[in-house]
């Protein structure tokens, strides 16, 4: 009655925190999972039932590359083939651990997502070194407007989307190159939190003359893609009835 996600990736990739985010939930509120500097999700992993998508179920998977979570070994350690499909968070792309399980994923024909998270921050790293736009014109963060910051983004995550595919295709070899054909996301988990809480039409903590951060969660990366992803790749699996 339900497509089960595992989200898995590196420590500290705010894998907890787009859970939370999915499901409209705040790091403080009850029923949230917790989210804290270093690995905080341990032992078995947690799974969440969305309430606007009950059919939705994801498990909160702990980090790899800690001495307890070897890359190696987490596929069969972390049972991922009991899994429908696993939402793979990215750090960086030439991560070996990410390659590895992926690669297995791929070998056991289960469904993978990519996703970056942490982009409204990647995005910040890049206006305030560059301090331009794509057209060479100076970009005043200080005082940034959302029309103009989405138009610059939306550049941004398509160059972002590109190099992210060509280095896979370029890297990989054989059956791996299947892995670029893989669907990639770029979001940001405040974006997802502010327009979840906004679906559920629950007042969120951002106003409209809000600061900087509270503007960058107002921008729209891939999540509402990303939403869309996920509750279609569940339709398929499920059949429509189950939707209902």
């Amino acid at each position: 009655d339900h497509y089960s996600f595992a989200v898995v990736g590196p420590v500290n990739m705010g894998k907890t925190s787009f859970i939370n985010a999915f499901l409209g939930l705040r790091k403080n509120d009850e029923g949230a999972g917790k989210v804290d500097e270093g690995e905080t999700t341990t032992g078995e992993p947690k799974k969440y039932r969305s309430p606007m998508y009950k059919y939705l179920e994801f498990a909160d998977m702990p980090g790899w590359g800690t001495k307890t979570n070897l890359s190696a070994t987490y596929y069969k350690e972390k049972k991922l083939d009991t899994y429908d499909g696993v939402i793979l968070f990215v750090n960086v792309l030439n991560d070996s651990n990410l390659l590895n399980v992926a690669k297995q994923l791929l070998d056991h024909n289960i469904n993978m997502i990519f996703v970056y998270a942490k982009t409204d921050l990647a995005l910040i790293d890049e206006v305030r070194r560059d301090g331009l736009t794509d057209d060479g014109e100076s970009f005043d963060f200080n005082h940034p407007k959302l029309e103009e910051m989405q138009e610059f983004l939306n550049k941004w995550l398509s160059q972002r989307r590109n190099e992210h595919k060509m280095g896979l295709n370029q890297e990989q070899s054989g059956k791996y190159k299947k892995l670029a054909d893989m669907p990639v996301f770029f979001i940001s988990n405040g974006a997802l939190l502010y327009q979840t809480l906004k679906t559920k039409n629950e007042k969120t903590s951002l106003n409209e003359n809000g600061n900087n951060e509270e503007i960058l969660d107002r921008l729209f990366y891939d999540e509402r893609e990303l939403r869309s992803e996920l509750i279609q790749i569940a339709k398929e699996k499920l059949g429509i009835d189950a939707m209902k």
